[in-house]
Formats: C-alpha cells, structure tokens, sequence
C-alpha cells in the first residue's frame, strides 16, 4: 500500500508537464488536416447510388440518404402559413446574395423542381458524384434537403432546398455549371412532367394553395357569425337559434371531454407522485456520490487533469469541425467574390466602352447635321444670288432692247427728214 500511495504523486508530475507542453494550436492544425484529407477521401470514395425513381412499376430502390436532425420542431400552422404565402409569389425568381444565387419560387414550382431535381440526379449517365442530404426536425418532419455535388478533379456547388419557404440556394466554386447544364435539364424535366399530367404551374399552385387552406381550416375552425337583418339591423330568428343549439353542443361537448379528463388528471397526479419519489432517490444517489468524491478527494487532481484533457480534446475538435466549415465557406464564397468582382470589372470596362463609342457618335452626328445644315443654307443662298443675277440680266436685256429700239426710231426720223 505504501508503494502504490508512493506511486500516485510521481506520476501526477508527469500529467502536469503533458499539460503544459501540449501546444493548442498544433493540435488545430493537425485537426484540420485530418478533417480536410478526411473529406476529400469521403468524395473521392463515395459511389454514386442512383435514386430509382419508377413510374409504374412496385420495383426499384432509393438510395440511402443521410438525414440530420435539427434541435427544434416546426410549428405546423406557422409552417403552412409560410407555403400559403409562397403561393402569392412569382413563379421563378433569380436573386444574387452574398451567400450564393436564390431561387424564389411559389409553393406549386417548388414541389415540381424539387420531385424533378431528384429525378435528374438519379440518371446514371451524369459523369460527376452527387450527396444527397435531408435535414427533420424532431417530429421527423423534412425542413430541408442538400445536394452536394463533385467532379472527379473538385467540387462543384451545392444545391440547397428549404421546404418551409420554397427556396432554393445555390453556392460552390462551379455555380455556373448548374445554371448552364444542370438547371437547363431540370426544367425539361419539369415541362415532360406538366405536358404529361396536362396541368400547368399555375393550376399546380392553385392546388396547394387549396389544399393548404383546407388544412388551416380544419386546424384552425372559425366560429361562424350570426347573419344580419339588412331591413331591421338585428339577427335573424332562425340563425339565433342556430347559433344557441351550436352553442349548447359545444358545451356538453366541452363537459364531456373534462369528464374524460378527470381520470387523466388522476394519472398524471400518480406520475408526479412516482416522480417525486424517483426525485428523493435521486437525490440520495447524489448524497452518497457525494460522500464517495470526498472519499476520493486524493484522486481528484489527476481526474480533473483527465477530464481537462478530455475536453481540450473535445473542444479542439469542434472547434477544428467549426473552422473547418467556416474555412470551406469562406473558400467558396472566395472563390465567388473573385469570379463576381472579374465580371463585375468586365461589365463595368464594357459599359465605360459603351458610353465613349455612345458620346462619340452624339459628337459626330451633331457635327454632321450642323454640317449639312450650313451647306443647306449655303445652297439657298447661292440660288438666292442666281435669281438675282437672273433677274439682273433680264433687266439689262429689256433695257438694252429698249435703247436699240429708241435708237433705230430715232435714226429712221432722221434719214426721213434728210
């Protein structure tokens, strides 16, 4: 016994010293490197197992998808309220935001691309790798669904739905080959699926809005208004009395469902009784744990010593997931930020280029007509000064004609006189 008490303070200097010298940020690093090299084995190595998607037949599987669980539940009238509102909305939206390009859709195009979009990633010809991840709340009701998809050198983009708000987000290093390849072909889909069901979006959503409404009603049963004499502007006999005998069943309803609720009450009574006393248990499982950590006060340095590296190791551990997460996110939006900024400045060259080449020609064609309009005028000026001469030389012929006439006159007296 001597021995082994000799031997616990020796050793608690060496777990003071791996404390110590343990160095966080290598830990980090190394994390990270195993999270990344980690994540590029899992989409090198992952098979594609294609959704088999069957029109007629009972055959064919689906392809296993990975479902998280988020840590809340969905208030379903709320929910439905949200896809009510989508119905109002434009078919087909495109909007860019920092976080990647959205697809706002209403409730009935949503539905169609996202029936059609697992319809496409499932076709066995598409030479990339896609995931497909669905996310439930804790009723195991579907709030969203992922697909992330890879070529054989790198990742493409990831395409998220949202089914609560009819949404869609794109981001990734490759956006474009979704809305020049992928989307393209889901949208034919779409179109195949509408011209063989012979109804169009709009009926579609007309659909869903109904039906959500139906849902709402049901959940949510208004009390119907007595009717209102539009003579006299008072309620009407027969719809008083209506309203009286609903009134009445609603009451013997209510009575008989606190009559059903009584034993209930009891049995719920029994179970707080059970709790308390499972509490009193607990409570002296407590009293002896506690008296056990005092006896065992000789061992707790090198207990809490394990535990601090327990949860330094837990700790580094998030924190390299959450960096990594966070570094892949900045990677892509990076990557986006370039590519946006590159043709933001090509636009904007383009633009500066267009409104030169623009003045330029504002410039020539004011010149031109202040060209030709001098040279109009100088033309009507040169004809006014032709009529003139004209005129001038017709005036000096009729003079000129009219002194040879005086002339001769005046020669013809003379001779006649001789």
């Amino acid at each position: 016994m001597d021995n082994e008490d000799s031997a616990v303070p020796q050793n608690q200097p060496e777990v003071h010293s791996k404390i110590k010298i343990f160095d966080i940020k290598e830990a980090r690093l190394l994390r990270k490197k195993l999270k990344m090299e980690e994540k590029g084995r899992k989409i090198n190595n992952y098979e594609l197992a294609p959704v088999k998607v069957n029109s007629g037949g009972s055959g064919g599987g689906e392809q296993e998808e990975v479902v998280e669980v988020r840590n809340y539940s969905l208030n379903e009238n709320e929910n439905m309220k949200k896809k009510l509102r989508s119905t109002e909305k434009e078919p087909f939206e495109i909007i860019e935001s920092n976080g990647g390009t959205k697809l706002v859709l209403n409730t009935g195009t949503y539905e169609l691309l996202k029936f059609a979009s697992k319809k496409y990633f499932s076709y066995n010809s598409l030479n990339y790798k896609y995931l497909c991840k669905s996310a439930n709340d804790r009723k195991s009701n579907g709030v969203e669904l992922c697909y992330k998809v890879a070529d054989e050198l790198n990742h493409l983009y990831m395409f998220n739905m949202y089914h609560t708000t009819s949404l869609c987000l794109i981001n990734g290093r490759n956006v474009a080959h979704f809305f020049g390849i992928d989307l393209p072909n889901i949208l034919l889909i779409m179109k195949t699926d509408i011209q063989t069901n012979n109804k169009s979006i709009s009926e579609i959503n007309e659909y869903m809005k109904q039906q959500i409404l139906s849902y709402l009603e049901r959940k949510n049963p208004e009390r119907p208004s007595p009717k209102i004499s539009v003579a006299h502007g008072v309620d009407e006999p027969h719809t008083l009395l209506d309203s009286n005998i609903k009134q009445d069943s609603r009451k013997e309803e209510n009575d008989t469902q606190v009559e059903e609720n009584v034993p209930r009450v009891e049995e719920n009574a029994q179970l707080v009784k059970e709790q308390d006393s499972r509490t009193e248990e607990y409570a002296s499982r407590v009293v002896d744990n506690g008296s056990r950590i005092v006896e065992n006060k000789a061992n707790t340095n090198i207990e809490i010593e394990t535990e601090a590296e327990d949860e330094l190791t837990e700790n580094t551990e998030t924190d390299l997931e959450v960096e990594s997460e966070a570094s892949f996110a900045i990677d892509c939006a990076t990557q986006k930020d370039s590519e946006e900024n590159a043709i933001l400045k090509e636009m904007k060259r383009m633009n500066e280029l267009l409104l030169t080449t623009k003045f330029q020609l504002n410039n020539f064609q004011q010149e031109t007509t202040l060209q030709l309009s001098q040279l109009r005028d100088e033309i009507a000026s040169v004809k006014i000064t032709i009529s003139l001469a004209n005129q001038l030389s017709t005036d000096k012929v009729q003079t000129v004609s009219q002194s040879t006439d005086k002339l001769s006159k005046e020669y013809g007296r003379t001779v006649g006189t001789k």
